[in-house]
């Protein structure tokens, strides 16, 4: 494929945004440029015929490539394209049909353990990441680059910690919705 027909994109989105990811996805794709691999903040497109495709994302770790076939293939069945994952994300498209099934998941309790998986992990990612500037602490010396290194670590804390938040507020809103 020429390079005219791949285009790469960096932008910045974040698990508690993932409806701008979608709708920014969604406004490509009628464009005619469609979803092909996703990295950390990077999106590869490759050119194709303008469609209006909803994309939907999931959480969810595998442990290993059979499993994630066996999952895929559910959604397959279901009518999802499987488009790419990063890391545990695992993005899937569809042509929008406006008959109310644009979404993977058919009910607010999905939606819940789907955050719930989430939280678990950014909670264990967390810890790890405050741990280790304590660390550095020890061993710093006034060496400038573990200096820096410190820092990015506390800016990932706090983003993390911040993420959490907002994940939480999501599952207390569903959990909400739930109940009503």
């Amino acid at each position: 494929m020429s390079e005219r027909n791949i285009r790469t994109v960096h932008k910045v989105f974040f698990a508690w945004n993932e409806e701008a990811e979608a709708s920014w996805l969604q406004q490509m794709s009628l464009q005619g440029w469609h979803l092909e691999e996703v990295s950390i903040f990077t999106y590869r497109f490759a050119r194709g015929k303008p469609g209006d495709f909803v994309y939907r994302f999931d959480f969810r770790p595998m442990k290993n490539r059979k499993e994630l076939e066996e999952y895929v293939g559910l959604f397959e069945d279901a009518g999802w394209q499987y488009v790419a994952s990063l890391s545990s994300w695992h993005y899937f498209r569809k042509e929008k049909t406006g008959d109310g099934c644009d979404e993977i998941f058919s009910d607010n309790r999905s939606k819940l353990e789907k955050y719930r998986r989430l939280q678990l992990t950014m909670f264990v990612t967390s810890n790890a990441a405050l741990i280790s500037p304590i660390y550095l602490l020890r061993i710093v010396n006034n060496q400038p680059i573990i200096l820096l290194l410190f820092g990015l670590l506390i800016a990932l804390d706090v983003l993390l910690l911040y993420g959490i938040l907002r994940i939480t507020k999501l599952i207390r809103s569903l959990r909400k919705d739930l109940k009503e």
